[in-house]
């Protein structure tokens, strides 16, 4: 746990870091901010923890990505996605079983 205390749900109780099944995750896309004030770059940490997020929260993690990139662009904000088509690759790196590299 983090110096802040435990982490509280909405009802106030303690909460653990990992989501449980059927948690609902939509967290990721309630609290959008407006257009002129997200910053211009999303730190690369940011983008694998929301992969890790999507994976903890959807089965099917790359498919709901794409539809948040493909609504975005729709939408005109081709910078969301962008950012959603950079977690899609993070998605994809973490559900891999294939090592990266040659095994010794």
């Amino acid at each position: 746990m983090s110096r802040r205390g435990p982490l509280r749900g909405r009802d106030g109780a303690e909460d653990d870091e990992r989501p449980s099944p059927g948690r609902d995750c939509r967290a990721l896309t309630v609290n959008r901010r407006a257009l002129g004030s997200l910053p211009s770059v999303i730190p690369e940490i940011d983008i694998w923890r929301i992969a890790n997020l999507m994976l903890k929260c959807y089965g099917e993690a790359d498919i709901e990505s794409a539809i948040r990139a493909e609504e975005l662009f729709d939408e005109g904000d081709r910078a969301g996605a962008a950012v959603w088509r950079r977690v899609i690759d993070a998605i994809a790196q973490l559900s891999s079983t294939k090592p990266p590299g040659p095994v010794h």
